[in-house]
């Protein structure tokens, strides 16, 4: 693990063990196909020869280095040699020491392929370094690798299935490919439309392989079209902030009852449209997220903010608070809001709508806030 300072280092040492000795392992073709197809190349096969280009050094890695690998590769690697259990003997070939770690020592083996794996194709091509790799891998390493690979692809998804309990990361990487997984997710700069500037909309996305994009449908008391929303913006997508994913459940979908017996008319208890109790964590300075609604029957959207003041009321368990919001210049309307917050009730609002409860902002979220914030105060 000490030589293997880049994804390169670890393609050189494959390719050595592979040379050597290489076998074909029978892999879920389904999966190959939808990722050759996608990257535009023909699906592997399983022959040797074909493994064994996939396996070769990278023509950028230096004449030098390859043939210092080639000549000398117990030097090369004599910081794993000298690892107790990595290889049966110093001067054992590669290809065992790989058998070994796979073996004996497989949380190893989860970071090697934490480290350098992407996808599918790329975890194809590593269990050919050793022919017995899939039989000796625990069950419970590879759910751990598949959902690794999920969530390096699709985080946000990844958060929503993880907070569901789902385990079953294989299953589910297909599930998605094909479209079938609908989440609720929140998503920033709505439509990219200046009025919804510096705030998070509830949404369900699902996954389109074949444009390799998201389709959010948000949720709404009126019609409104589904944006695309392509995997390079998906740092627009998130999933329900954690601070408060136990008290708002954001699991149980509202488009069908959380429960048996329960009413269509239950949902308004549901996340997005429940309202956040509480007033822990508020400091006044910090930056905040308030749920605010235009319409009575619409969920709750977060809009981002900074917390002026912050007043106790008598029962201690709510709060009036003085939110400004910083992306608006200070003679604007928008800028200022006195709300009461920390009931279970929503609340008319001075701009219009109805208010809900407010949250703490902790400093990576803001990070991430920051990315949307506009380059000059807008002028509403």
């Amino acid at each position: 693990l000490f030589c293997l300072q880049a994804p390169v280092d670890l393609s050189v040492w494959w390719n050595m063990g592979a040379c050597t000795q290489i076998q074909a392992v029978s892999t879920d073709h389904a999966i190959q196909c939808e990722e050759a197809d996608h990257q535009g190349k023909v699906s592997p096969t399983s022959s040797k020869s074909t493994t064994r280009r996939a396996l070769s050094i990278p023509r950028k890695l230096p004449k030098t280095q390859i043939s210092k690998l080639k000549s000398e590769p117990n030097e090369c690697f004599s910081a794993l040699n000298r690892r107790k259990g990595c290889f049966r003997n110093a001067n054992s070939p590669l290809l065992p020491g790989m058998s070994t770690i796979t073996e004996c020592h497989q949380h190893i083996l989860l970071d090697i392929i934490s480290y350098s794996l992407s996808n599918p194709s790329e975890l194809c091509k590593f269990c050919g370094v050793s022919a017995t790799l899939l039989l000796e891998l625990e069950p419970n390493l590879m759910n751990q690798i598949w959902s690794s690979l999920y969530k390096l692809r699709w985080p946000a998804l990844h958060d929503f299935l993880t907070f569901r309990k789902e385990k079953s990361w294989r299953s589910l990487y297909k599930q998605t490919l094909k479209g079938s997984i609908e989440c609720i997710l929140e998503v920033h700069d709505r439509q990219k439309k200046i009025g919804f500037a510096m705030s998070a909309m509830p949404a369900t996305v699902v996954y389109e392989h074949n444009i390799d994009s998201y389709v959010a449908t948000y949720l709404s008391a009126s019609a409104v079209p589904p944006e695309v929303i392509p995997t390079r913006e998906q740092h627009r997508i998130r999933f329900c902030p954690a601070s408060v994913c136990g008290r708002l459940q954001p699991g149980t979908s509202p488009h069908r009852p959380a429960l048996p017996g329960a009413t269509k008319d239950a949902v308004t208890d549901l996340y997005p449209y429940k309202v956040l109790q509480g007033i822990d964590g508020l400091v006044v300075g910090g930056t905040v997220e308030l749920q605010w609604k235009m319409q009575l029957k619409s969920p709750f959207a977060w809009w981002f903010g900074k917390l002026e003041s912050l007043r106790l009321a008598a029962d201690g368990g709510t709060a009036v608070a003085t939110v400004i919001f910083t992306h608006f210049r200070e003679s604007s309307r928008w800028y200022r809001l006195t709300v009461h917050v920390g009931g279970s009730e929503m609340r008319p609002c001075s701009f219009g709508g109805y208010t809900g409860g407010l949250r703490a902002v902790d400093s990576q979220e803001a990070k991430r806030w920051a990315h949307f914030f506009p380059k000059e105060p807008m002028k509403f």
